[in-house]
């Protein structure tokens, strides 16, 4: 896990990264989270809302103008629980074979964003 601050970076690693051979985890190893960032996603989008940052109301296109068709009724709310009808980039081929290429690729918000469109 690694946590970034602007004034410094912690990193840290526990349990194995291969239970058959017993290879610890390292700080520097890359593992896919998936689905586990779900639940943490919502929870400091739900944090953002309780300081007024956010409303659950807000549309995507509020923070995204013009850089996906059609989202001006799709709401935050609906994005957390999964009702925007916001196409799954995870089954859109061309982000699997990039994925599949190169796994640990950093990937630029826009390169996701035009995935979408």
């Amino acid at each position: 896990m690694g946590i970034q601050t602007p004034n410094e970076i912690w990193q840290g690693a526990a349990g194995l990264a291969d239970s058959t051979s017993n290879i610890p985890m390292t700080a520097d190893m890359k593992m896919r989270l998936a689905s586990i960032t779900k639940p943490l996603t919502a929870f400091l989008t739900m944090k953002l809302v309780e300081d007024g940052v956010l409303q659950l109301n807000d549309t995507v296109e509020d923070y995204l103008p013009g850089q996906l068709p059609e989202v001006d009724e799709i709401t935050v709310k609906m994005l957390l629980n999964h009702s925007g009808g916001i196409t799954d980039v995870i089954t859109n081929i061309d982000f699997g074979e990039e994925v599949y290429n190169d796994p640990f690729k950093d990937w630029e918000h826009q390169e996701i964003i035009s995935l979408l469109s």
